[in-house]
C-alpha cells in the first residue's frame, strides 16, 4: 500500500463544519502509478458498518456460534450430537483453557 486516509476536522474548528477525508501518498508516486489503500484485517461485520460493503472473500472474517458454553452445552445435550458425558467432559476442558 502507497497511501492512507486520514479524517480531518473541519477547517478552523468550526463544530458545525463538515468533516474530509484527506488521502496521503506514502512515498513518491510517478505518473499512472496505481494508489492502493489497504482496509485494513478487518470482519465483514466490521467492514459493512463502517464502509458499506462486505469483501467476496475476507480471510479475516469471523462469527460466533455459540455466546458462552452453556449455550453450547445446552445445544449439545438436545442434538443428537454428543452422548451427556462427552458434553461433560468438554466442559471440563473449557474450564481448563
Amino acid at each position: 500500500e502507497n497511501v492512507e486516509w486520514r479524517l480531518r476536522p473541519p477547517p478552523g474548528g468550526d463544530e458545525g463544519g463538515v468533516w474530509y477525508m484527506e488521502l496521503v501518498t506514502l512515498n513518491s508516486v510517478a505518473d499512472e502509478e496505481e494508489l492502493v489503500l489497504s482496509y485494513g484485517e478487518r470482519s465483514n461485520d466490521d467492514f459493512l458498518l463502517h464502509y458499506g460493503f462486505v469483501p467476496p472473500r475476507n480471510p479475516h472474517d469471523d462469527f460466533v456460534l455459540f455466546e458462552d458454553w452453556d449455550a453450547a452445552s445446552e445445544w449439545l445435550r438436545t442434538t443428537e450430537g454428543l452422548p451427556g458425558y462427552a458434553v461433560e467432559a468438554a466442559g471440563q476442558v473449557v474450564e481448563v483453557v
